[in-house]
């Protein structure tokens, strides 16, 4: 589109004549269909400009703007990290909260009493709890010899989510290897066995370990579940007897064949 300007208000329009040497007949440009063209009446301007005039206090609003949208953008980002930091900080205050409270709940004093016994040297067994409970010499557990002498072992005092304590003891002295949480700690035997009782009783089912420990301290543990648990056993054990003959009449046949090679 030839002789195409543009008015001090911003219109495009494309020039038709000249009125004089100083104004200008024009045609205001429109979009139609997705295309430029001239239309409407024609009228009759003094300034015209090559490109789409903009005054300073126009371009200085824009200016205004785009530092303001960026700044603005800069705070909300500050603002919204602020707030998860406060949203992360105040959950872990609620956390650590709820713990000192279950902790003056669950009447810790029991556990110091614990640390008083162990400082004492009245602790003379530990009992482990789980899939696999036993009642354990203390002095045994405590002693490290893979370092080629007799060391003591250092005890960990874990404090669990709900407020209370537990004891446990790495595998070797210097605190590496695995750790095992202790059930409980007993001054006598007959404390510990009660312990082991409890240990189980908690577990909820029987397996080859509890009934051996169990018969190891004249324990008695629920006849049905016992006999329950054998009778899965047997299954388990006459169906593995079972594949390993059909394995072996297999390799009786290989054998067989083989001869007749």
């Amino acid at each position: 589109m030839e002789n195409v300007k543009y008015t001090s208000d911003g219109k495009k329009v494309v020039i038709i004549g000249n009125l004089n040497s100083q104004e200008k007949i024009v045609q205001e440009v429109f979009m139609v269909n997705g295309q430029e063209v001239p239309s409407g009446e024609n009228f009759v301007v003094k300034s015209l400009h090559d490109a789409p005039a903009v005054s300073w206090k126009e371009k200085n609003i824009k200016e205004i703007e785009i530092k303001y949208n960026r700044r603005k953008n800069e705070i909300d980002n500050s603002i919204k990290s602020l707030e998860d930091k406060y949203r992360a900080s105040k959950a872990a205050i609620d956390q650590k909260c709820q713990y000192l409270r279950k902790h003056v709940d669950n009447a810790v004093l029991e556990s110091f009493d614990v640390l008083t016994k162990f400082l004492k040297g009245e602790i003379k067994y530990v009992v482990s709890g789980g899939y696999d409970p036993k009642i354990l010499d203390y002095s045994k557990e405590e002693m490290d010899t893979s370092f080629g002498d007799r060391s003591l072992k250092l005890l960990t005092l874990f404090g669990r989510s709900d407020g209370t304590l537990t004891w446990g003891i790495n595998r070797y002295r210097d605190g590496s290897g695995f750790d095992s949480t202790w059930y409980g700690v007993a001054t006598s035997y007959d404390e510990a066995k009660d312990l082991l009782t409890k240990a189980i009783k908690e577990y909820g089912s029987i397996n080859e370990h509890i009934i051996k420990e169990a018969n190891r301290h004249n324990i008695e543990l629920d006849s049905e579940l016992v006999e329950s648990y054998k009778q899965k056993r047997k299954e388990v054990i006459l169906k593995l007897i079972e594949n390993k003959k059909k394995d072996i009449e297999k390799c009786n046949d290989d054998m067989t064949e083989l001869e007749k090679l």
